[in-house]
């Protein structure tokens, strides 16, 4: 997964993280601000889109840097925050849905649709890039 974090104003934060990877104090520290069970509550809920689980997600990977930082000093809208998926990811979720037998057609419709989303912002950043590196050489 790729967090991202652009305060107004601000810095800009990019995190490659894995769910399996966290330290266990972090995912205790996760779980105190939360109330959810990290292994089977939380990752369900980011990927749901909860406010709550990229606020955490994001206080503990900015304590990495500044260890003093509570969780109540991490605000932010909306729009400067976001979870997405690489492509290996996205392949590999596509074919879990494909052979999930209690995904329903409607939630696996909705779940490849937001892929295909995500796929098609990829192609059009990349295509964006590729002319402003030919525009930068003309």
């Amino acid at each position: 997964m790729i967090v991202t974090y652009t305060p107004e104003g601000g810095e800009a934060h990019e995190w490659s993280f894995n769910p399996g990877k966290l330290l266990s104090p972090e995912a205790e520290a996760i779980e105190r601000v939360t109330g959810w069970n990290y292994r089977t509550d939380f990752a369900d809920k980011l990927l749901r889109g909860s406010a709550l689980a990229l606020r955490a997600l994001i206080w503990v990977l900015l304590k990495r840097a500044d260890p003093k930082l509570k969780f109540t000093d991490v605000e932010y809208a909306q729009d400067e925050a976001d979870v997405n998926f690489d492509a290996d990811e996205r392949r590999e979720i596509r074919r879990l849905a494909a052979e999930d037998p209690d995904m329903t057609d409607e939630d696996r419709a909705e779940l490849l649709a937001a892929l295909d989303d995500e796929d098609f912002a990829d192609i059009a950043e990349a295509a964006d890039e590729g002319k402003d590196a030919a525009a930068a050489t003309d």
